[in-house]
């Protein structure tokens, strides 16, 4: 039992998990129709409103939530590639919030839940990277 327990995923990591796949998939259903229906919008919020979205700022936006989905699925799936995804995507689109938005205290906000997703996979980084004595994870 203590074996089996090893090499299952925490609750904190499901948790966050299913958190940040929920949050990016309504991100994501609020995206795509902004994009693919703009003069809609604009008549219905007005023209500063959507001078903010830009169609290339959607649709970077849309890349890196389906690259942070990508990389939170392979969290689930226990690939040290999804580990390795997902951080890379959360500093990217800090650093792009950061130079379209300017630096805020809110901007900060955004770092909570991927501050508990590294807490909970560095508890069980052996899942990910291999035991300290070289073993890898081939418990799948």
């Amino acid at each position: 039992m203590e074996d089996y327990k090893r090499y299952t995923l925490g609750a904190g990591i499901l948790t966050v998990s299913i958190i940040q796949l929920v949050i990016y998939g309504f991100a994501l259903l609020g995206l795509v129709p902004v994009l693919l229906m703009k003069d809609q919008f604009s008549s219905i919020v007005g023209e500063e409103a959507m001078a903010a979205l830009s169609g290339p700022t959607l649709i970077i936006s849309i890349v890196l939530i389906v690259i942070l989905v990508l990389g939170i699925i392979l969290i689930l799936a226990k690939k040290s590639l999804g580990v390795y995804i997902f951080f890379t995507c959360i500093i990217i689109n800090i650093l792009y919030s950061i130079i379209m938005n300017g630096f805020k205290i809110s901007t900060l906000s955004s770092l909570i839940l991927p501050a508990l997703m590294a807490f909970f996979i560095y508890k069980k980084k052996h899942l990910y990277f291999g035991d300290k004595d070289g073993n890898v994870n081939t418990y799948n």
